[in-house]
């Protein structure tokens, strides 16, 4: 035996690791929680699902957030945008874009791929997924299940009129009882533009018109203990300043935003005069490759959060 190190103190902290393997929570993929992007159809037909809203366990309905996601390299970024909590907040990643926009062609490239985005989240009871009937077995199949829907703004805007107190349904688009509608998502493919590109719209979307239950009592209250809390899922994607500035630094940008920074941090490193004005770089070192909305779907699909 050691005269240095005890066996039992070793055999305590084996204990312990196993203690701590037990107790850390395992990664989740995205589509265990989130809802897979559903797909549109054609110019034609549009693709339909059914689903309804309901309340996160803290009994907020949706959440509107800002996010860049961007390609580098062979991984993706993902990050909340500071805007989200307040607008009036500084983002150093929208400040990095704003700068490139003035910047070359290339440089206007990455600030497309690196802009803010905008989602809204809330959830759902998947009445009918049309996927299912393709699904390889019954635990990959999406009807009967509780997920956060991600979606764009047409979207949100079809909850907002049910927000009209003469002719909304009002609180009736988030009742998962009798009194209750399903919204009926019908996505078609926009004609290709100019440039030959296609996009999903929402414009045939509606409530159903007649109210009808997800369940019985006890299955409805099943179900909404099993929701997600909104806010927890937004602020997974939350990135502290050590990070933002590590990002960007990697991407061989962060002298477009280093006096503005070290501004906001106070610095003693860089001689600022007050009232002058930032003087955008110019980047050509860096390179991107173009990414189809379809791609960055299929990627956040695939995400840990």
């Amino acid at each position: 035996m050691s005269r240095w190190i005890k066996k039992e103190l070793f055999e305590k902290h084996l204990e312990e690791r196993e203690k701590e393997k037990s107790q850390q929570q395992p990664k989740m993929i995205r589509s265990e929680k989130v809802w897979p992007s559903p797909k549109p159809g054609t110019t034609e037909e549009p693709e339909t699902y059914q689903v309804r809203f309901l309340p996160d366990p803290k009994g907020k309905l949706m959440k509107k957030y800002y996010y860049h996601l961007w390609r580098s390299g062979d991984k993706w970024i993902n990050v909340l945008c500071p805007k989200t909590h307040d607008f009036s907040n500084w983002c150093p990643i929208c400040s990095t874009v704003s700068a490139l926009y003035n910047g070359s062609e290339e440089d206007k490239k990455i600030a497309r791929d690196m802009k803010r985005k905008e989602r809204f989240v809330a959830n759902i009871y998947i009445v009918d997924d049309p996927r299912d009937k393709n699904a390889k077995d019954e635990s990959s199949k999406m009807g009967g299940k509780v997920r956060l829907y991600e979606f764009p703004s047409k979207v949100a805007e079809k909850l907002e009129q049910e927000n009209d107190p003469k002719e909304g349904l009002q609180e009736a688009a988030w009742d998962a009882g009798i009194d209750g509608h399903d919204f009926i998502i019908k996505i078609k493919l926009t004609k290709p533009d100019g440039n030959k590109n296609q996009f999903p719209e929402y414009a045939s979307s509606i409530f159903s018109r007649k109210p009808s239950s997800i369940g019985t009592d006890g299955e409805i209250e099943k179900i909404l203990n099993s929701t997600y809390d909104i806010e927890e899922h937004i602020s997974l994607l939350e990135k502290d300043d050590k990070w933002m500035k590590d990002i960007i630094t990697a991407e061989g940008l962060f002298k477009l935003v280093e006096r503005e920074w070290n501004k906001r941090h106070n610095s003693p490193s860089v001689q600022v005069n007050e009232g002058e004005d930032d003087v955008p770089f110019e980047v050509t070192e860096k390179k991107t490759e173009s990414f189809s909305d379809e791609d960055i779907l299929k990627e956040l699909d695939n995400m840990k959060v």
